[in-house]
């Protein structure tokens, strides 16, 4: 799933992801700060040809210099941990892009839930065969686990027509990256990409004793509750069409 900001505190934004979207997802009306960007920009740059006859960017030196440049990348991130590695997407289908690399710690976490608020679905109306993955991602959580972790939850009541997918970026420093989109129909709803402040593993430890794989999967989901420490894309929807 692919993928600056308008941060929800509580992570269950209604609006991805990797690109990461990735990612029904709803905004979070506590959401108190206004978007920004920090996605890297050069004033002096200018718009030119490539070798390869595509149109690029180039970016004047002082030597007098010039080489290609996208500004949508951070070239000097080797890993998902900063804002400008993510970027609104070409085309509303793809929805939030990472363009930083990333890589998953566990499997997708494949979830069903007997109800429209997918996002939040109670425990005892979700049901999963992803126990392992589900392990997974708590254990690596635990040991601060640098990388991305999904889930995914589709509607039982319009199969097909409904699903909230969830993506987590660990940073490694117990800061993390949210995002997530939800799909109803021929519309989406794509969440806000936010860096927030991730709980201690203790609580993490704590969810791994959850005696079923579903009340491990929603102390996983509360997980992605936090503070937001900073914003990076704003929240917004999309159609189909």
């Amino acid at each position: 799933m692919s993928l600056a900001c308008s941060p929800d505190d509580d992570g269950q934004s209604t609006a991805t992801g990797t690109g990461t979207a990735t990612t029904t997802a709803t905004t979070d009306p506590t959401t108190t700060t206004a978007p920004t960007t920090d996605l890297p920009t050069d004033a002096t740059s200018t718009s030119t040809a490539t070798t390869d006859g595509t149109a690029g960017t180039t970016d004047g030196t002082s030597d007098g210099t010039t080489g290609p440049v996208d500004d949508r990348l951070c070239p000097e991130h080797p890993a998902t941990d900063a804002c400008c590695c993510f970027a609104e997407a070409e085309q509303f289908e793809d929805y939030t892009e990472n363009v930083c690399p990333t890589q998953p710690l566990c499997d997708t976490i494949q979830v069903l839930c007997d109800d429209f608020k997918l996002d939040t679905c109670a425990v005892d109306q979700l049901t999963t065969n992803s126990d392992a993955a589900i392990d997974c991602a708590l254990q690596a959580l635990v040991d601060g686990g640098v990388g991305s972790i999904e889930w995914s939850v589709s509607g039982t009541i319009n199969p097909g027509q409904s699903g909230h997918q969830a993506l987590l970026i660990t940073v490694g420093d117990g800061t993390a990256f949210r995002t997530g989109y939800s799909y109803f129909d021929l519309g989406a709803s794509v969440e806000a990409v936010a860096r927030f402040m991730l709980p201690p593993k203790e609580f993490f430890l704590d969810c791994l004793t959850r005696p079923t794989a579903a009340e491990r999967f929603v102390c996983l989901r509360e997980g992605r509750i936090g503070m937001t420490i900073e914003g990076c894309l704003a929240a917004y929807d999309a159609d189909y069409f």
